[in-house]
């Protein structure tokens, strides 16, 4: 069992463990999620799926400046991501952290960007305290 640890920068505390879903792309906001946490963005590579219970793993935003409401929208309706996982924070990210108040790490140094490093489908720890999330890979 392949086990890597990178550290980034802590945003929301808390320690979460869970199935990482990876949108290199990011996911756009506006006809990009749906208010039950699918993501509906035509030719998504993970058009279809649920943020609901997963470690959310993306580059930064993708849209408009209302980028975060649309995860908002999905929160209210119970669909939330139990951590985000940033390559790099942008303002709609912020946004998005402090809106959900789910534990957040972000700005990888480029030689650790974590979506280069996670797959969909692996374990992955968030620590929001240290800054620090740890990779276990999923069998291929």
């Amino acid at each position: 069992m392949e086990k890597i640890v990178l550290k980034g920068r802590p945003v929301m505390s808390g320690r979460v463990t869970g199935e990482a879903l990876l949108c290199p792309d990011s996911i756009q906001g506006w006809l990009g999620l749906s208010v039950d946490g699918v993501i509906i963005e035509k030719g998504h590579p993970e058009e279809g799926k649920s943020i609901d219970g997963k470690i959310l793993v993306m580059p930064c935003s993708k849209g408009s400046n209302g980028w975060s409401a649309h995860f908002v929208e999905a929160a209210i309706e119970g669909h939330v991501p139990l951590a985000w996982v940033f390559t790099k924070i942008d303002t709609k990210c912020a946004s998005g952290i402090v809106a959900l108040k789910i534990p957040a790490v972000v700005d990888f140094p480029a030689d650790e960007d974590p979506c280069k490093f996670i797959q969909t489908g692996d374990t992955v720890t968030v620590d929001g305290d240290a800054g620090t999330i740890e990779i276990v890979k999923k069998a291929r």
